[in-house]
């Protein structure tokens, strides 16, 4: 019974000391490898004029070097496809086909000028950016803020199973939020990486509440890089409530 009680004990010190290994998040790309990423986001915006959408996006990110100790990435936007319903009216897109009708031709004016181009991202081993190079295109509405947040920024010290830590992000010329705060959890580690859930909230200028974000992400156990993500997010103001689901598979 003696030794039965001593080697349980000692079995459960063992569990213990596994469970509490703590791990250090830092970006460890392999260099001059690239990743192929497709994300597809379905929205239903609930207002006076209901709109759904679905919309597929596949991009390429390639790690192309390190500089003064960070990691430069260059991602390039492959293809756009987009379906959008609301009432009777039916508009599709497609950055490969041809686009006839005024819905798509605008739609065409917001991506086509990145399709094929290089946008060029330094960040820091911990996640944080530290600066973004846009395609000098005229006429060009999408901004900086529309690709900040490739990455998480990890904390400065090691994470153990349960434990969270907090993001604050700046989002730039966005009318409905300016700020989205998000709390990450590391869950578990699985056969295919590290799983991290997070919760975060959307904020006005007047840091107010406006909407919420809820999902998880996996990261690889060895370049701690994005392997997949789904997340849902709701936005309220005025008289909308914009529902979306985004799920990104990478490979």
């Amino acid at each position: 019974m003696k030794k039965l009680f001593v080697g349980a004990f000692a079995l459960c010190l063992g569990l213990t000391s596994f469970a509490q290994d703590a791990v250090t998040f830092k970006l460890n790309p392999d260099i001059g490898k690239s990743q192929e990423s497709t994300m597809v986001m379905k929205t239903d915006i609930d207002s006076p004029q209901p709109v759904i959408m679905d919309m597929h996006m596949n991009t390429t990110t390639l790690s192309s070097e390190i500089k003064d100790g960070n990691i430069i990435y260059e991602t390039t936007i492959n293809t756009v496809k987009m379906d959008m319903q609301s009432g009777m009216e039916t508009v599709s897109y497609d950055s490969q086909g041809e686009n006839t009708d005024e819905t798509s031709k605008m739609i065409d004016s917001q991506f086509r000028p990145l399709i094929g181009k290089k946008i060029i991202s330094t960040i820091s081993p911990a996640g944080k950016q530290i600066d973004i190079e846009l395609p000098e295109i005229s006429g060009n509405t999408l901004s900086a803020s529309s690709f900040t947040n490739q990455f998480t920024e990890f904390p400065d010290h090691a994470i153990t199973l349960g434990e969270s830590w907090v993001n604050s992000v700046e989002v730039e010329e966005n009318p409905v939020f300016q700020k989205l705060e998000i709390e990450n959890t590391y869950k578990e580690k699985s056969a295919e990486g590290y799983v991290i859930a997070f919760l975060g909230k959307m904020l006005n200028a007047q840091n107010e509440q406006t909407g919420t974000i809820e999902g998880h992400y996996v990261l690889d156990t060895r370049t701690f890089m994005p392997l997949s993500s789904q997340a849902v997010s709701t936005i309220e103001f005025m008289e909308t409530k914009i529902t979306s689901t985004i799920e990104t598979a990478i490979k």
